[in-house]
């Protein structure tokens, strides 16, 4: 005669708690792999020359301990606040009080580290506090991760816009992505200054320096020097009032705003041109931070 044995409600409460300690410890485990990229990105932003170089304006890190409100940093929650990190002048803290229109936060985007995405449709932010670039100088480093698609043709998405009407002459400082007319895809530096890329990808990671000092600008994206930039360098408005606001993830105040389509990683800006050599310690730094590969031209 054959027996059959069934489990005991002992037996199956201990293999359901066996199970349940197993999925605690997966879960538990990532949540330490988590962590443990978030110090090591941290590592390396304590030891970049970022705050060692003067004139340092924002600085905006989706790894920073306080870059966010508490409880806002969880994986796909909407953030409504984005302090600036930098500690040499008066913080340019950004905020979207429309709760629709706030950007959300995900913890895996970027070289396994957070980033800040971007619908392309209304998702934006602003800080009233940033001052007017007057010296005419400026620098951006921008790590971006471009989203499900690309800007129309003769469209152009601003990353960051400081601008205050929808004629081009009242721009003061802006770093696009989009195309032109002809399919041309790239990033467009101030006016009609297009950093021509036509490699631009969706779904891809790039670093992108813009050292300007009109009439002269250069642009680098991962390292590498593009040299067709539009004659004459861009134009910038020195005389805009300090009220404009700066946005990320869209135009300045224009009667029909583009949006970002992607995320934001980190946003570096300074109000001069900085030189060869501190613009590569921070190409740098970004590159290994977020496992770009850079290329390091000395010009």
């Amino acid at each position: 005669m054959k027996l059959k044995k069934a489990f005991s409600l002992i037996e199956l409460s201990i293999v359901i708690l066996i199970v349940g300690v197993l999925v605690a410890a997966v879960g538990q485990g990532i949540d330490l792999l988590q962590d443990a990229r978030l110090q090591a990105a941290r590592v390396k932003t304590q030891g970049s020359r970022v705050n060692g170089i003067k004139d340092l304006v924002l600085w905006l890190d989706a790894t920073a301990e306080n870059s966010f409100a508490e409880g806002e940093a969880v994986d796909n929650g909407r953030i409504q606040f984005w302090n600036d990190s930098n500690p040499q002048r008066e913080k340019n803290n950004f905020n979207q009080s429309t709760n629709g229109q706030r950007p959300r936060y995900f913890e895996n985007v970027i070289n396994n580290l957070p980033a800040i995405t971007f619908n392309g449709t209304d998702e934006n932010m602003a800080s009233t506090t940033f001052p007017t670039i007057t010296s005419g100088e400026f620098t951006i480093f921008a790590v971006i991760r471009t989203g499900t698609a690309l800007a129309p043709a003769n469209t152009y998405d601003a990353i960051i816009s400081k601008r205050s009407a929808t004629t081009t002459a009242n721009v003061n400082l802006e770093l696009s992505q989009g195309q032109d007319g002809s399919g041309n895809k790239g990033f467009l530096a101030q006016r009609t200054q297009r950093i021509d890329l036509s490699t631009i990808a969706i779904n891809t990671n790039y670093a992108i320096s813009l050292t300007v000092s009109p009439p002269a600008s250069k642009a680098f994206v991962n390292g590498k020097g593009i040299y067709n930039l539009t004659t004459g360098g861009p134009s910038i408005n020195t005389s805009l009032l300090s009220t404009d606001l700066l946005y990320i993830g869209r135009q300045g105040l224009t009667a029909a705003p583009t949006y970002f389509d992607g995320s934001i990683g980190e946003l570096i800006i300074y109000d001069r041109s900085l030189s060869m050599k501190e613009r590569q310690s921070i190409e740098d730094y970004l590159g290994k931070k977020w496992g770009i590969g850079m290329t390091v031209e000395s010009y």
